[in-house]
């Protein structure tokens, strides 16, 4: 069906469903087009956002019809229709306000975090900091240039004293930089790029902590190598993503295009493109799996997407994209999650759609959420 016919009929379903009317089958038909992700783009009634207050008690109205007691594993899309237009929603209509809003299942404070922003300091090689979202677009230090208010550029250069300066993104910001040899590199929230200021001309060689996608430039008598975490990887002119946060219990190395080669010891894996290398950091041990691309890259396109998410996994990239705690007091959860919601969401949308697919309760006060059974 094409893209529009698929919305003409997306559009009459959920008002359907809005309007209780909609039949079982149809329901079914409405998730399936929901979670189908063909990289199209879906057009949800506009009648959806006209009300947010209707729109939220229409909606939890037909969760509540219609959720299902699943208490092993909470789909964020596809626990039912009704939770998906929710979901769809959300990522359609971010017109809410940081008014405060309190509801038998979420507490949200007056002060709404915000999610990442252009942030990072860097380190230069003397020890000397620079806060770079306080610097002027167009300001220069040394051999870069700040381009805009979230990318910094190196120009090459043979002549300049190389230092060795580090990129720190804090919990809450992301930054992207061009490196002297043309590479770019996009940081993810609570991220740290190491690098030279000038490569060596037999080969480049950077170390990360946390998680960046890389667009190497290629020079095939000077190959691209990036440390992180114990890993080892090799490149020579391709993209891909390194995830390698210390909190986490793999660093994943997930090849979009080009051929890499990731280390781990005496194991040593050839990447194809569309293939992610899993280091095991209680094992050691080094796999290889066909990798989700659009998963992998959520972060750098504005997305969260879960896929068989385990609940503390959930928790701690919010944490780090929101730059807040989370104190669990409902105790540990086997229950897994899935689906997607923009990345430039307020926290509380994101809470209270935790809170829909699931029974628990979150409280924030300030940076610092609670979660209640």
């Amino acid at each position: 069906m094409a893209n529009e016919h698929a919305n003409i009929r997306i559009r009459e379903l959920s008002r359907k469903l809005m309007e209780g009317t909609i039949s079982p089958k149809e329901e079914e038909e409405l998730t399936r087009w929901l979670n189908h992700d063909d990289g199209e783009t879906l057009d949800i009634p506009a009648d959806f956002a006209a009300s947010r207050e209707i729109h939220e008690k229409r909606i939890k109205k037909a969760i509540s019809d219609r959720i299902r007691p699943n208490r092993t594993q909470r789909r964020l899309i596809i626990t039912s229709a009704a939770a998906a237009v929710l979901l769809v929603a959300m990522i359609a209509y971010q017109l809410f306000t940081p008014s405060a809003i309190v509801d038998k299942k979420t507490s949200i404070a007056v002060t709404d975090p915000l999610p990442a922003g252009n942030k990072a300091v860097l380190t230069l090689g003397n020890g000397d900091q620079v806060i770079l979202d306080d610097m002027a677009t167009g300001a220069r230090l040394d051999q870069a240039i700040k381009e805009d208010s979230g990318m910094l550029s190196y120009q090459h250069t043979t002549s300049a004293t190389v230092q060795i300066n580090t990129l720190a993104t804090p919990r809450g910001g992301k930054f992207t930089i061009t490196l002297p040899d043309g590479t770019r590199v996009w940081l993810n929230a609570a991220s740290k790029l190491t690098y030279p200021t000038a490569f060596d001309k037999n080969e480049r060689t950077v170390e990360l902590v946390g998680q960046a996608y890389f667009e190497v430039a290629q020079m095939a008598n000077q190959p691209f190598h990036v440390k992180a975490g114990g890993l080892h990887i090799k490149v020579l002119g391709t993209s891909f993503d390194i995830m390698a946060y210390p909190d986490e219990k793999h660093i994943n190395t997930t090849l979009v295009t080009g051929s890499v080669q990731v280390i781990n010891g005496l194991a040593i894996k050839q990447l194809k493109p569309q293939q992610q290398a899993v280091a095991d950091l209680n094992t050691g041990t080094l796999a290889v799996k066909t990798g989700n691309i659009d998963k992998t890259l959520a972060w750098k396109n504005g997305l969260f997407i879960f896929n068989d998410a385990d609940f503390e996994g959930v928790l701690r990239e919010i944490s780090r994209w929101y730059d807040i705690e989370f104190i669990n007091l409902a105790g540990n959860s086997n229950e897994l999650y899935g689906g997607s919601i923009s990345r430039n969401a307020k926290l509380s949308d994101v809470l209270k759609l935790l809170s829909t697919a699931s029974s628990l309760h979150f409280k924030t006060e300030g940076r610092q959420v609670t979660i209640l059974p």
